[in-house]
Parts: C-alpha cells; sequence; structure tokens
C-alpha cells in the first residue's frame, strides 16, 4: 500500500497514517491505528510505502499487522498546506497501476495532472 499526495511548491509532509476504518468509520483510537511516521522537519516526498520510513521520519507506531483483503482502513497524510487528507478503501479495491481518489481511478499521469491546477500554477 502506498499514501501518495501531490504537493504544491514549499508544501511538506508531516506525518504518514494507516487506520482501520471498518464499514468506512475511521478508528482513530490508540488500537486502530496500524502505522503511523511522523516528521519535525517535514519531507518534499510525495509518496510513501506503508511499513517503510523514509529518511527524516520517525516511526511512531510500527506496522503491526497485515490488513485483511476485505478489511475497511484509512490512509491519512499531514503536510504544512493541508492537515489530514484522508481516502478510505479496503485492500482488494486498490490495484497497481492507478491511483485511487474519492472520484475513482487514475493512471499516475492523470492524477498528477488532475493536482496540478490547484497550487495556483
Amino acid at each position: 500500500i502506498a499514501v501518495v499526495k501531490p504537493l504544491c511548491p514549499g508544501d511538506r509532509v508531516t506525518e504518514v497514517s494507516l487506520i482501520l476504518a471498518p464499514g468506512g468509520h475511521v478508528d482513530d483510537s490508540e488500537r486502530g491505528v496500524l502505522w503511523r511516521i511522523t516528521s519535525k522537519t517535514g519531507s518534499t516526498q510525495d509518496r510513501y510505502v506503508v511499513g517503510t520510513t523514509p529518511a527524516g521520519f520517525v516511526e511512531e507506531v510500527h506496522l503491526s499487522r497485515v490488513l485483511g483483503e476485505a478489511e475497511g482502513a484509512a490512509a491519512t497524510i499531514d503536510s504544512e498546506f493541508d492537515t489530514q487528507a484522508l481516502m478510505a478503501f479496503s485492500p482488494s479495491e486498490l490495484r497497481s497501476d492507478q491511483v485511487l481518489e474519492p472520484d475513482g481511478y487514475f493512471t499516475p499521469r492523470q492524477f498528477e495532472r488532475r493536482h496540478q491546477d490547484r497550487c495556483g500554477g
């Protein structure tokens, strides 16, 4: 599972997490958080693989287990410009060649194009 977020110039990611979301209801309690990384300085990286801790991040919650194919989950990604962007899904919905967004599936190129204009340039 990879968490992807297009960043505007100057924006930095400060937290990424994987949280249980049974029936689409996010369980952000201590028990519901399966994995969380944080960075005090932030990162300009736009893709984070669940279970991997990139340089500059601290793994606050170690990946506790693998999600079941039909299990509900949510990925969150916080940045300086956008606190807690959230995407709910189940692993069976994910596609290796496309990005899942609330509006549907997009190729990486389409995903990037969809977000170019939101940075004002």
